[in-house]
């Protein structure tokens, strides 16, 4: 089944709200009414600037799970903040491939330079995954998972990172 990320809309909200992960993964993941929220009123105080955007994740033409991130105005860093696959659709590939999509829709814009996400530190799926995906672990995040982190795109001209301290300014790709 081909998977492929949409828009959450008037259309497909309803139905996301009702995906839910397996009982014992709920401590990890917001429930998708939660993320639909944040996605639409944000947060406050020094999260309040972050560009929060749902994405539906769809196999063939049925919503399996859904994926929340963030970027900066300029695009050129990305956070993933959610990502959840219905508790009865997981084990099927679901989660990497909308995971590869999303990788590639960060990477589709040039200037984009890298892109974190965190887990909880008993969520050794998820850990697993991501390091399938490219991400290497850069230690504690300050909730208490474990940050993860990847360079996007080369860049020619030296820059700074925001999650990786080995990635400075005098640090270039091209």
């Amino acid at each position: 089944m081909p998977v492929t990320l949409q828009r959450v809309t008037v259309a497909n909200w309803h139905v996301l709200i009702t995906l839910q992960v397996a009982p014992d993964q709920e401590a990890w993941v917001a429930a998708n009414h939660i993320t639909l929220l944040e996605a639409a009123y944000g947060f406050a105080g020094d999260l309040a600037h972050l560009h929060l955007i749902p994405l539906a994740v769809y196999a063939d033409q049925h919503p399996v799970g859904l994926v929340l991130y963030n970027t900066d105005p300029s695009f050129e860093r990305f956070f993933i903040m959610r990502l959840m696959i219905d508790q009865h659709q997981q084990g099927k590939g679901y989660g990497r491939a909308a995971l590869t999509q999303l990788l590639g829709l960060f990477r589709a814009y040039p200037q984009a330079k890298e892109v974190a996400v965190s887990y909880n530190v008993g969520n050794q799926v998820a850990r697993q995954l991501y390091r399938s995906c490219g991400f290497s672990e850069l230690g504690p995040d300050d909730a208490g998972g474990v940050m993860m982190w990847q360079m996007l795109n080369p860049q020619s001209v030296p820059w700074t990172s925001l999650w990786h301290s080995a990635y400075s300014a005098s640090t270039t790709q091209a």
